[in-house]
């Protein structure tokens, strides 16, 4: 692997700058339909029953997750062969499609069954370009960042995907106050096309530092970079799957179900359990960075095996106290505890994932079996959580699920071997 000198614009500022603004743009675009699930679910997917349709309009949010390991596949092509910073330029211009689309899609009361129809499958498009999105942006940090660790460098890109989501929730909160129109929902979709172009323009003026050649012409179909980790690292991908399905499911009950419930299941308004989640989310973001840190000093392997130890321990009496918060100070504490387990568990991962592949088949290794883990149980953690509290009328029923992932998460971080170089084979 031929290495180039580092110019002055590849310094690792702008490189984790352009990494993060991008980040927090498309996870905008990609979460902002969670946030607003309470309020599209009727007007796409009518029911008798509010609960259900609330868990339809989950399972919409979950289908994007569910094509998220085809973007792996479609943009680990891109990055393994010409580039991380082409596969993260693409991404974030194609999510600016189905997100300005839904901004327009007419309702159910509109056009009948057309209209869930085109919801799920603007969703699954915004899915696709997802799955080129987080660990792109992750690998392409902890590979071209010279003095920042490795573990600090990541967890800034981890950060920044609360970020996008936090931003989300503001637009929710924002459109969910009693004196707005009806239809402002459409404008947070509209927005995110706009910020999109900001992130775009960002990722195009930034050098990458590791050089790409492409494949010869009689290697060069998508699954090339794909097939070479199946064939010599499964083992890694496994482990990618077990980090990511801990990750997701962590990451979902702190930052997506945590409100939900609060709103369905205890009848808080709306707008007060969005705060709930975006003080969470904010202290999150200040936490990643600070565990990354920890990582650099400490290792990686040994900061995610603690928070996976923690979660294991932890979550039943957090979400005890969650099932019983009827004032906002114990909702708080119970969002802040859920927040931190996440932060504890996820701040090191991209460093920590990277290592376990080669340069030359990193992006399509690592992304299939991250989005997959993130597809099978972190995309659907919300819904599967929401119908198991209404059907079983307990809401500690989620608990189980989320120990599982807590165990597989401690499991793939201890069989994981993290030996390969971030900037060589």
């Amino acid at each position: 692997m031929n290495h180039h000198t580092r110019s002055p614009q590849s310094s690792d500022r702008k490189i984790i700058l352009a990494s993060m603004a991008g980040n927090v743009l498309e996870y905008y675009d990609f979460t902002l339909f969670v946030f607003l699930t309470p309020l599209i679910s009727p007007l796409f997917l009518p029911a008798e029953d509010k609960v259900v349709s609330l868990i339809a309009g989950l399972g919409t949010y979950a289908a994007g997750f569910f094509m998220r390991p085809f973007g792996s596949l479609f943009f680990g092509y891109i990055g393994d062969t010409w580039g991380r910073k082409k596969a993260l330029t693409l991404s974030i211009f194609m999510m600016a499609i189905p997100t300005a689309l839904m901004g327009c899609l007419p309702t159910y009361e509109q056009i009948g069954m057309m209209a869930p129809l085109l919801l799920i499958a603007c969703r699954l498009c915004q899915g696709l370009c997802a799955g080129g999105e987080y660990n792109a942006a992750g690998i392409f940090t902890v590979e071209n960042i010279q003095k920042t660790g490795a573990g600090l460098g990541g967890s800034f890109i981890t950060s920044s995907s609360a970020m996008g989501s936090l931003s989300a929730s503001v637009a929710a909160g924002l459109i969910s106050l009693p004196w707005m129109p009806t239809w402002a929902w459409r404008c947070a979709f509209l927005a995110g096309v706009v910020i999109a172009g900001v992130g775009f323009y960002l990722r195009r003026h930034v050098q990458e530092n590791i050089a790409f050649q492409p494949e010869s012409s009689q290697k060069r179909h998508v699954f090339i970079h794909l097939k070479e980790s199946l064939r010599h690292h499964p083992k890694s991908i496994l482990c990618t799957f077990g980090i990511a399905s801990c990750s997701g499911i962590m990451y979902a009950a702190a930052m997506r179900y945590s409100g939900i419930f609060l709103t369905t299941f205890l009848g808080w308004p709306l707008s007060e359990s969005l705060t709930v989640v975006m003080l969470g989310t904010i202290l999150y973001i200040l936490l990643v960075p600070v565990g990354g840190t920890m990582a650099d000093r400490f290792g990686e392997k040994r900061v995610m095996i603690t928070g996976a130890i923690a979660t294991l321990l932890g979550v039943y009496p957090v979400m005890l106290l969650l099932s019983n918060a009827h004032r906002f100070s114990i909702a708080l504490l119970a969002e802040f505890l859920l927040a931190a387990l996440a932060a504890w568990f996820q701040s090191p991962m991209n460093a920590f994932m990277a290592k376990l592949f080669p340069l030359s088949s990193r992006f399509s290794g690592l992304a299939f079996g991250y989005t997959t883990g993130m597809a099978v149980f972190g995309g659907t953690m919300t819904m599967l959580a929401t119908a198991l509290t209404h059907w079983l009328d307990n809401p500690l029923a989620p608990v189980l699920y989320l120990m599982a992932g807590a165990a597989m998460g401690l499991a793939a971080v201890i069989k994981a071997e993290p030996k390969f170089r971030l900037d060589d084979k």
